[in-house]
């Protein structure tokens, strides 16, 4: 089963985001020779992974708390301190991410009845908002301030270790989907509308 990242221009302002971690960037930006995805990208989903097995493991009943990290664990060759590590970023990344969307989601709903609104009163379209964009960026200094954290958390050695897990069992199931974008509307200064719904 392939993974389906939704790729978004915003995520080459990361560096404008982050630039207090500048030098963890350039770690953050490199990219897998498998898919070329960058690394806190292959992060990104590979935490996600980690915090369903988790939760699917809690909710089935599981006793051994590591139950859950089998599929990856002694690939990876990890320590029991290291799956703690990796489920408590995972799971804060989730937390983080949710907070995040949601006020994505909500910016967006705004807009869209400002936007309907407009239109039924035959007026042109509201400029779409700058915080939309803004939101899209502060997402991706998310996604790299965990990566960034976790790579901390585990160490050089122990990195290196799940990074040739990764690039060799977890990244080729992965794949880039481009966001498809539909002509947009104009806004009463004639440009067209940058709005888009999909913001991961």
């Amino acid at each position: 089963m392939k993974i389906v990242m939704l790729a978004i221009g915003s995520v080459a302002c990361l560096s404008v985001s982050v630039a207090q971690i500048s030098s963890s960037i350039k770690i953050a930006n490199q990219a897998s020779t498998k898919a070329g995805i960058s690394q806190y990208l292959v992060y990104k989903h590979f935490l996600s992974w980690v915090s369903s097995l988790d939760k699917q493991a809690t909710a089935a009943g599981a006793t051994d708390p590591y139950k859950f990290a089998e599929p990856f664990a002694s690939h990876a060759g990890l320590t029991h301190a290291d799956v703690d590590a990796l489920r408590n970023e995972a799971h804060a990344l989730d937390t983080a991410l949710n907070a995040q969307d949601a006020k994505a989601y909500a910016t967006i709903a705004a807009f869209r009845e400002k936007a309907k609104s407009a239109a039924g009163a035959g007026n042109a379209l509201p400029p779409s908002s700058s915080e939309i964009s803004q939101l899209e960026r502060e997402r991706t200094a998310l996604l790299v301030q965990h990566y960034v954290t976790l790579r901390t958390a585990l160490g050089l050695d122990t990195m290196s270790r799940l990074d040739a897990y990764l690039t060799r069992e977890f990244t080729p199931h992965l794949s880039i989907n481009p966001v498809s974008r539909s002509p947009l509307p104009k806004t009463s200064t004639g440009q067209a509308n940058g709005f888009t719904g999909t913001i991961r």
